[in-house]
């Protein structure tokens, strides 16, 4: 009888893990986390005007949307630099850097959550 409670005991913590390591969050409307280009290339760039011109007609949003339909990053840096040479090292960073795009959490749900 003691062999099967420790099965049973076994079986349990496994499922428990299991569960644990499956939920996945997508945060595509910027609701949890503020995630922005901008944090990241007011870094890079020192004129303001600039860097909107890179984020507007280099590393655009519809070029982001490419990659979360599938296109591997590779794939997407290999377009712009050979469109956008000059651009390669700005280029390079968005994906290279996109830690420093990360705000934080979005203030409304810090204040709901208590933090």
């Amino acid at each position: 009888m003691e062999n099967t409670s420790e099965n049973t005991l076994t079986s349990n913590s496994t499922s428990t893990k299991t569960n644990t390591k499956s939920t996945i969050i997508w945060d595509l409307g910027a609701v949890l986390i503020d995630w922005n280009p901008h944090h990241l290339y007011r870094k890079i760039f020192d004129d303001e005007a600039q860097m909107l011109h890179f984020l507007e007609n280099v590393c655009t949003f519809e070029w982001n949307e490419e990659q979360d339909g599938g296109r591997t990053i590779q794939e997407a840096n290999e377009y712009l630099i050979a469109k956008h040479p000059e651009h390669e090292e700005h280029i390079k960073a968005y994906y290279g850097r996109w830690e420093e795009m990360l705000g934080g959490p979005i203030e409304a749900l810090s204040r709901s959550s208590g933090r």
